[in-house]
Order: structure tokens, then C-alpha cells, then sequence
């Protein structure tokens, strides 16, 4: 049973994987990025959240990313 959801979340998360991958690449094809000034940036912290320590790190990468870059 553990090896079967193992097994099912290793799927899960290459599917996720390719997926954002083909999603980033196509937005990235749609921009012209040599004849524009601002760009569109994706940051994909998911399941950062999980980790206890990691929560005043990511509160401050989000306030940098809000209200300074």
C-alpha cells in the first residue's frame, strides 16, 4: 500500500513537473522579450509551506518580491 501511493505521488509530481515546464516555455515564446521592458516572472514555491523553517525566508522573498523588485 505505501509503495502504491509512493509510486502514485512520483507520478503526480512529474506530471506537475512537465506540465509548469511546458506552461513557463509557451509564456516565455509569447513575449517578446527583446523589444520589452517588463517581463512576466513565475515563481513556483509550492510545498515550501510544509517545511517550518522555511516560513520567515518565504514571507521575506514575498515581501522583497511585492514591495522592492
Amino acid at each position: 500500500m505505501v509503495e502504491a501511493q509512493s509510486a502514485r505521488d512520483a507520478l503526480a509530481k512529474a506530471i506537475y513537473a512537465r506540465l509548469f515546464d511546458y506552461i513557463v516555455v509557451r509564456v516565455n515564446q509569447s513575449l517578446p522579450f527583446s523589444s520589452s521592458k517588463s517581463y512576466i516572472g513565475v515563481l513556483d514555491i509550492a510545498g515550501f509551506g510544509k517545511v517550518p523553517t522555511c516560513d520567515f525566508i518565504l514571507n521575506y522573498m514575498s515581501y522583497l518580491l511585492l514591495y522592492v523588485l
